[in-house]
């Protein structure tokens, strides 16, 4: 039940509980960047929820580093738009593939300039073992071809059964179409929701699509 509602209410309910569920289990967060390995710290042991939302300039390296060592992270959200963490910082961001227990992760980068490169590190997430949802919201990162090809390696995922590509104001043309189109034989994948509004993709990339 507590899963289902997101909420630490039952712990509050009686000892036993508490024991069981522990505290900071569902956590929405918004700071500072100087501020967030310090304040993650907090919760991680027992957090299983996380919508954490940063401002100012970040190196989502640290932050990254803390969130692989909880061991119960089921759900993650980073809201990172507008910051500019180039293709270093989604590079560090793809190694969330090895935090241990996750289940449902969502990054929000618009607006980072991660790039082709970034797109191509971003695809690594596909080897998370336990990842089913997954969202990433790419709009206006000046990614190309050769970024949605990467990004369309997500059909060999083992367990991803949602993944959203939000690819709005790219650069995006017939060969990453054709390339995205391919996600049609992902033999795991259940949804799949593509937006390539304001991209440079033709007719041929249309048809294939």
């Amino acid at each position: 039940i507590a899963d289902f509602v997101h909420a630490d209410s039952l712990s509050q309910v009686c000892r036993r509980l508490r024991e069981a569920l522990g505290t900071k289990r569902y956590v929405e967060l918004v700071c500072g960047s100087d501020h967030v390995v310090r304040r993650l710290g907090v919760f991680l042991g027992n957090v299983r929820s996380l919508h954490l939302m940063v401002g100012g300039c970040l190196d989502p390296t640290s932050a990254v580093t803390a969130l692989k060592a909880a061991p119960s992270l089921h759900t993650l959200t980073l809201r990172l738009s507008g910051i500019p963490i180039g293709a270093s910082g989604a590079e560090a961001l793809a190694t969330l593939k090895d935090a241990p227990a996750l289940h449902s992760l969502r990054l929000e980068l618009a607006e980072t300039q991660i790039g082709d490169s970034g797109a191509e590190a971003l695809a690594a997430l596909k080897d998370a073992p336990s990842l089913h949802f997954l969202t990433l919201e790419l709009t206006e990162n000046q990614i190309g071809d050769s970024g949605a090809q990467a990004l369309a390696t997500f059909k060999d995922a083992p367990a991803l059964h949602s993944l959203t590509l939000e690819l709005l104001e790219n650069r995006v043309g017939d060969k990453g179409a054709e390339a995205l189109a391919a996600l049609k034989d992902a033999h795991s994948l259940q949804s799949l929701k593509l937006d390539l509004c304001w991209n440079e993709v033709g007719v041929d990339g249309a048809k294939t699509l």
